[in-house]
């Protein structure tokens, strides 16, 4: 997605310790329509300005504006140097009180509406939207230009387009879209995602995990969960009285600096096991269900206070799902089957990224703050296909001479 990124650095005066108010502006890519996406690290009180010309606010013929405070936002429009307030968000949908979080502006001048979101932008995490009045609604068109006040360091995000629907979650070939799908918004095709989305369904796409020449590796990977001796087994039971993930995450390929660990990632689910609320170090990604079924939980950002998810779907066996920097990226998984679930999860950093973060944050809820996990793996793939085979071989020779 075309977008464009502005920093915006709070401006300090020798003779106060408190930075001062700074304004400064930015263009919107196309004039009226966008969304703004807000990175505040902090919890100091922000304002967004819209405006027909390149001036401060109360210059400006027509405006207008998103205040967001501790408590609330509030959206409003300034006629002459006058403010006016249109609406205000409920309680509880102002700043996050931890500090680091997204904050979104959406500007509609196809359908006439401002919306206010936190966390992704998307319309499930709106918290304020309203629809202009007939008197107001014609300046939308003529808006071009982004004034944004604040006490401290806030990076924005320009999108061309306002947040208006949410995107598909499931990645299907081209040959299974159809029309119903095009309307409905059930299914997307990978040419629609980023490059390194693309990429990445392009490697695993086809991969199945029973093959020709291993037609019961499933079946051999439930033997070694459920056996007391199985490398499986054994390992899950070390990692519960570790502060490790209790799932297993087995590498493919080495990690080169292009992906927060392994590029690609076995990660197997018995019954019952989930991951804690995570994203994934601003990567994009592709999961892929090869074996059984997954429940996805998807939450608006990561914070010890947001672990309500605005959307539960369930990946099924074959299906594909996605994540980018800005969209599907903070995440729970867990295994509510009976029987075990296995995953191919694929990463890469953007292209356009030039600082690449190491690791997932994680809630942990034991510790009530956010937790840095390191992405590394249990085992690499081709050790752990040898010793499950090996397994599978003992067990199906034990079988048959125990028959005989």
């Amino acid at each position: 997605m075309n977008r464009q990124k502005v920093l915006f650095s709070e401006k300090h005066n020798s003779s106060i310790t408190q930075p001062t108010i700074q304004q400064k502006s930015a263009r919107l890519l196309v004039a009226g329509q966008g969304t703004i996406i807000a990175h505040q690290k902090g919890n100091l009180a922000f304002s967004i300005h819209i405006t027909t010309q390149l001036a401060k606010t109360e210059d400006c013929c027509y405006a207008f504006s998103l205040n967001v405070d501790q408590e609330n936002a509030t959206f409003s429009y300034w006629l002459d140097g006058e403010e006016t307030v249109i609406c205000k968000s409920d309680s509880g949908t102002g700043l996050n009180r931890e500090g680091k979080c997204l904050y979104w502006f959406s500007l509609d001048s196809t359908n006439y509406r401002l919306s206010y979101g936190i966390g992704e932008p998307r319309e499930l995490c709106t918290c304020l939207s309203t629809d202009l009045s007939s008197s107001i609604k014609s300046w939308l068109k003529n808006i071009q230009y982004i004034c944004v006040e604040s006490r401290q360091n806030i990076e924005i995000d320009i999108l061309p387009l306002p947040v208006t629907e949410d995107p598909p979650l499931l990645v299907v070939e081209r040959s299974q879209i159809t029309l119903e799908f095009l309307a409905t918004k059930k299914a997307t095709v990978i040419e629609n995602l980023t490059v390194e989305c693309q990429r990445l369904y392009a490697n695993i796409a086809g991969i199945e995990l029973n093959t020709p020449d291993f037609p019961c590796f499933s079946k051999a990977i439930e033997q070694s969960l459920t056996n007391p001796k199985g490398w499986c087994h054994q390992i899950l039971s070390n990692k519960k009285n570790s502060n490790m993930p209790t799932y297993l995450r087995i590498g493919m390929g080495t990690n080169q600096g292009e992906s927060p660990g392994c590029p690609y990632v076995l990660e197997i689910w018995p019954s019952g096991y989930f991951s804690p609320i995570h994203n994934h170090a601003d990567a994009n990604a592709i999961i892929k269900v090869l074996h059984g079924e997954i429940t996805i939980k998807l939450f608006s950002t990561l914070s010890t206070l947001c672990q309500t998810p605005f959307k539960t779907f369930l990946l099924k066996e074959g299906e594909v799902t996605w994540m980018t920097p800005l969209l599907n990226k903070t995440h729970q998984l867990h295994n509510e089957s009976t029987s075990v679930c296995v995953t191919i999860q694929c990463y890469a950093y953007p292209l356009t990224t030039n600082c690449h973060y190491p690791y997932f944050d994680y809630v942990d809820n034991h510790e009530n703050c956010i937790q840095h996990f390191e992405p590394i793996s249990d085992i690499d793939f081709l050790t752990f296909q040898r010793i499950i085979r090996q397994e599978w071989e003992m067990f199906i020779h034990k079988n048959i001479t125990s028959y005989l």
